[in-house]
């Protein structure tokens, strides 16, 4: 069954607000066998919401208006969409009372204003209650040359667009859908798209929907009413011999990993691959931090403190996360993080040596359990015949019960260290990207037990 979305705001149109409902319907009518075809922005304008209507009433089963049911002036969905269809509208005794609450606790009387909000307590035929605001939304359906059409208008804020589909809406699809299909989305890193989907193609997957290319990964839609069948696919895509690691709560409640792989040091795109469920990768970082009760810190040099800015984008981050260096250039590497000139003049800022000494110097100067650091050319200027642009050290530094002799300053360690070499492609965001998704992954494999 094909769907289309009324994306309802003038706000949308002009690019002063950002649509992302549409995206979450889509996903969200999948699940239901209800393919989101087309998408309009309209202005706040009856004329231009009726006509849009009457255009578009042959060729959809499904229609979802989104936005456009508020207490100010410019909220038209609900009169238009009703005067298109010569429907009636109706007030909802339960929504009155709530509003009515809900100003009286913010000390608002003016009549004027009440009567603009309650507007919000309007619904054609069937009220779909919202539980994170004050907008009602309203399904109906109708018949349109012996075919039945299927109207939902919902409100536009994300919050409660969203809570109104899973709460009020699934309700009514479940009951009109009766073929629900199984969807799982997982992020892929350190590919291309192209060579991607030469390697899904030769794999023979049953069940692959789409390939989506989103910055530094690359999203992958299974599709099937049979979950048996995406989790087939899902075994044969997780035997690709060059994998490094997976996370994939169906099949592990922990990441799993290729250690053959892992220790040979060396990463290169478009072979050694990461695959994890649809989830932000500092999350799956840090949660694993957090349940080991590690605190740890950072040497950022070519990521420019990117991984500091992900890690404390989480709330109280402080608990496990000391702090970090940008040692972007030598003389704050050789300054704050205290190595040598000597050593910076003989191997260069971006090398094996320098980036191991970055992490033991930043797990000292925090006293932290373990420490990361990245270096490398980002590009699209720099690196050398050695080390070309996308090459990017990543070093892990830990506690370490036995005590080794640092081989650069000779004094005793009580740390392990490791150091990695990866070879990125992409432009400057894409390889720092990967260089803080890979140690952080890096990161992981060393402080699993």
């Amino acid at each position: 069954m094909k769907g289309i979305a009324f994306i309802i705001g003038s706000e949308i149109l002009d690019g002063k607000t950002e649509d992302t409902d549409s995206i979450f319907l889509y996903k969200f009518c999948q699940k239901f066998a209800v393919e989101i075809e087309k998408k309009l922005i309209l202005k706040d304008e009856e004329r231009i919401i009726i006509n849009s209507i009457n255009k578009e009433i042959n060729d959809f089963d499904f229609f979802f208006f989104i936005g456009g049911l508020g207490p100010t002036f410019d909220d038209l969905t609900l009169d238009s969409v009703a005067k298109a269809f010569n429907l009636s509208i109706q007030f909802d005794e339960k929504q009155i009372d709530k509003i009515n609450k809900f100003l009286s606790s913010r000390n608002i009387s003016d009549e004027k204003l009440i009567n603009l909000n309650l507007r919000q307590a309007r619904y054609i035929e069937n009220p779909l209650k919202n539980s994170k605001g004050m907008a009602l939304g309203s399904y109906f359906k109708i018949d349109s040359n012996k075919k039945l059409k299927h109207f939902f208008l919902l409100p536009g804020p994300k919050v409660e667009f969203e809570t109104m589909l899973v709460e009020e809406v699934s309700k009514i699809l479940k009951l009109i859908c009766n073929n629900r299909i199984h969807q799982k989305n997982i992020y892929v890193y350190n590919v291309s798209e192209s060579s991607l989907n030469n390697l899904l193609n030769s794999m023979g997957l049953k069940t692959l929907y789409g390939i989506y290319a989103k910055e530094h990964l690359k999203v992958l839609t299974f599709q099937s009413k049979d979950i048996n069948l995406i989790n087939q696919d899902f075994i044969k895509l997780l035997s690709y011999e060059n994998l490094l690691g997976y996370y994939l709560k169906d099949f592990n409640n922990d990441f799993v990993f290729n250690k053959s792989n892992i220790d040979k040091m060396q990463f290169f795109p478009d072979l050694n691959l990461i695959i994890t469920d649809e989830i932000d990768f500092k999350d799956i970082f840090f949660n694993f931090v957090k349940n080991k009760g590690l605190a740890f810190s950072a040497a950022e040099s070519c990521s420019g403190g990117l991984l500091s800015q992900l890690i404390t984008s989480i709330p109280s981050a402080s608990n496990n996360f000391l702090g970090s260096v940008v040692c972007y250039s030598a003389f704050s590497k050789e300054k704050i993080l205290k190595v040598n000139k000597n050593i910076i003049d003989k191997f260069g800022t971006v090398s094996p040596e320098i980036t191991e000494i970055l992490a033991i110097n930043s797990k000292n100067l925090f006293n932290s359990d373990f420490a990361i650091s990245i270096t490398g050319f980002a590009g699209p200027e720099g690196g050398t015949d050695l080390y070309p642009v996308g090459t990017c050290f990543i070093g892990i530094s830990k506690n370490n019960k036995d005590k080794t002799k640092d081989s650069f300053s000779n004094k005793i360690d009580i740390s392990s260290n490791k150091l990695y070499r990866c070879n990125f492609k992409g432009n400057r965001q894409t390889i720092q990207n990967l260089a803080v998704v890979f140690s952080m992954f890096l990161a992981i494999y060393n402080l699993y037990d």
